[in-house]
């Protein structure tokens, strides 16, 4: 749904649907603040040494020795 029919929908409700709505409205933008904020944000250098680089990372490899 569009805006546009979302707002036409809107205001062909009666003033105390419209309120009503309107609440509703409110609590979900408010249950989605929550969840953003409720994320888990990652810590710099929580995998600091779980990441190892051996010396020879940069040679070819054997399987591959053929097309080189």
């Amino acid at each position: 749904m569009d805006a546009v029919s979302f707002y036409n929908k809107f205001e062909s409700l009666p003033s105390n649907l419209k309120k009503e709505a309107m609440e509703y409205l409110e609590k979900l933008f408010s249950k989605n603040n929550s969840e953003e904020k409720s994320k888990p944000v990652p810590k710099r250098g929580t995998l600091k040494g779980k990441i190892v680089i051996h010396d020879d990372f940069d040679e070819p490899l054997e399987d591959f020795k053929e097309y080189m």
